[in-house]
């Protein structure tokens, strides 16, 4: 027969090693922007500038319309819509949200991205945590 199998003695919690504390600065963040810091305004679209009408060429003019910054909306990564302001990226979301159609089991991303690519951080307050007039 065989011999029964000895287990390890049960360890209190005074024998367990708990791992150091990090050494070091902690790691700085940035500020938090708010929407009203990114350009939007209530009723209107601060970050849009209307088109000079002394354009010469179209050629010009449609060089002119691709170099402004843009605001690209994406859904789990993938490109939905571009907005050339915050404001219009902001007024996107409502409607992208409630055409989204439920999948139980996942969670969509919903992201809008600066013109360099990095995702914005939008916080939303309560209005009884926002600001006051």
């Amino acid at each position: 027969m065989d011999k029964p199998k000895r287990l390890a003695p049960m360890k209190t919690i005074h024998d367990i090693e708990l791992p150091e504390k990090p050494k070091g600065k902690p790691k700085r963040l940035a500020p938090m922007k708010t929407i009203y810091d990114l350009g939007y305004r209530d009723g209107g679209q601060a970050g849009v500038t209307a088109p000079s009408s002394e354009s010469k060429d179209p050629a010009v003019a449609s060089q002119e319309r691709v170099k402004a910054p843009a605001f690209v909306v994406t859904v789990d990564g993938s490109q939905v819509a571009t907005a050339a302001s915050m404001a219009e990226a902001l007024e996107i979301l409502p409607a992208l949200v409630r055409s989204t159609p439920p999948r139980p089991g996942h969670t969509v991303r919903i992201e809008i991205r600066d013109p360099h690519g990095k995702p914005v951080r939008l916080v939303f307050l309560p209005p009884w945590q926002g600001v006051r007039s």
